[in-house]
């Protein structure tokens, strides 16, 4: 299936900014991988307090790191981890953690699948997105 952009449909068009986001289409390019977990809904609070107090501290150590956020589905059943790195040597690093990881029924979450992505374009709100009231944040005070 081809894609608009094979077309080269967009070539010399300029992109406005709306409603205040300010599409990046020539950044630093960055890399993401991808985590994507099965969760207990019910035991949706020791998934929470296992990505708030292990994984966001683990992630924020890792080289190359840039920034982190973790979803859970709203039946609590998935969960979706997407981590920011700053080189494709870290990224692919970083990785290896989570793919080593063994499947275990007595957790309240599992692993399913990890991936690697290089990010080919971006849209944010300008000024950034606000943290909400209670969630952590990597973000030296």
């Amino acid at each position: 299936m081809r894609h608009p952009e094979d077309e080269g449909w967009f070539v010399g068009v300029e992109i406005p900014s709306v409603a205040g986001i300010i599409p990046d289409v020539k950044g630093p390019a960055m890399y993401a991988m991808v985590v994507r977990m099965s969760l207990d809904p019910d035991r949706r609070s020791d998934v929470i307090a296992h990505l708030r107090r292990d994984v966001v501290g683990f992630a924020c150590g890792l080289p190359g790191f840039v920034s982190g956020q973790w979803f859970c589905s709203t039946d609590g059943v998935d969960g979706l981890g997407v981590v920011l790195f700053d080189a494709e040597a870290d990224v692919v690093a970083a990785a290896r953690g989570p793919r080593a990881t063994q499947h275990d029924d007595e957790r309240a979450w599992n692993i399913e699948n990890v991936q690697v992505f290089e990010q080919v374009a971006r849209a944010e709100r300008a000024g950034g997105a606000d943290i909400p009231d209670g969630m952590p944040s990597a973000a030296p005070a």
